[in-house]
């Protein structure tokens, strides 16, 4: 069962294009948005498509697709969208969900084309009770994308996927924009960073500035330089700990915070 009359060995392959975007920085995504007009995502079907024979291409009418996809919970009884870029891989996690459709045996799916299975997930997701896509799912490459983050992959836009870009550490030659705060800063903020910094030993100051890096951020958000008299008196798990108990609510937009040696050699968080 296939999508616009489209046969599934004239897509190509997105797998190694969805590992690499895992990585979240926005040149890795870009390649992924570049191969979407001629890649395609499978779409597990909890119910049969109407009128189309297993194994036909299918041709809609009036230009729409009209599916019921299988949905993946998670541990909090929520959901999140399924599409897959292996046909195994569906069909293991499917075995092991014991997904069907319309109740038989056999679990039937469909093959779209990349842009239109975005468009699918994102008419499902409402950010309440199905959370986001989950591209290749217990993989060990699985892609999990908010909305905003589907949104703008079906739209071609390349953005950084900041809960994974995180988890890469920060490099000494990325070019960061580094310029003042947009708006004066709380004082309620600068007395929970005082209050903070004051424990720590081997701290000689810190300014706030806020900084950009278009391969890792959305947008401008305030960065903590920190001015040492020795990197290595510096507990970075406790100052991690430190920081999240105090400025817990009173960050501005977009509600994080980057701490960096005065030198901007390392990321502390």
């Amino acid at each position: 069962m296939e999508s616009e009359g489209a046969e599934p060995g004239l897509y190509k392959d997105l797998t190694e294009h969805v590992k690499a975007a895992r990585r979240g920085l926005r040149s890795d995504v870009a390649k992924l948005v570049e191969q979407l007009d001629e890649g395609a995502l499978l779409v597990p079907l909890a119910r049969t498509i109407e009128d189309v024979p297993i194994g036909e291409a299918l041709v809609a009418a009036d230009g729409e697709v009209r599916l019921v996809p299988q949905l993946l919970p998670d541990r909090e009884g929520a959901f999140f969208v399924p599409l897959f870029t292996d046909a195994d891989i569906l069909r293991t996690v499917g075995q092991y969900l014991e997904w069907s459709t319309d109740g038989d045996d056999d679990l039937q799916y469909c093959t779209l084309p990349a842009r239109a299975a975005l468009d699918v997930a994102l008419q499902l997701i409402d950010d309440t009770t199905i959370k986001g896509l989950v591209i290749n799912p217990s993989d060990d490459y699985e892609l999990i994308l908010r909305r905003h983050e589907v949104g703008a992959l079906a739209q071609g836009q390349a953005i950084p996927l900041v809960g994974y870009v995180n988890e890469i550490p920060l490099r000494a030659d990325e070019n960061r924009l580094v310029s003042e705060l947009d708006k004066a800063p709380a004082a309620e903020l600068i007395a929970a960073i005082d209050n903070c910094l004051s424990g720590l030993s081997g701290v000689k100051g810190y300014r706030l500035q806020q900084t950009f890096n278009a391969e890792r951020d959305l947008e401008p958000h305030p960065t903590l330089f920190l001015e040492l008299m020795d990197p290595t008196t510096v507990d970075v798990e406790d100052l991690n700990r430190r920081l999240a108990e105090t400025l817990d609510g009173k960050l501005p937009e977009p509600g994080y915070i980057d701490v960096l040696f005065d030198t901007g050699t390392e990321n502390l968080e």
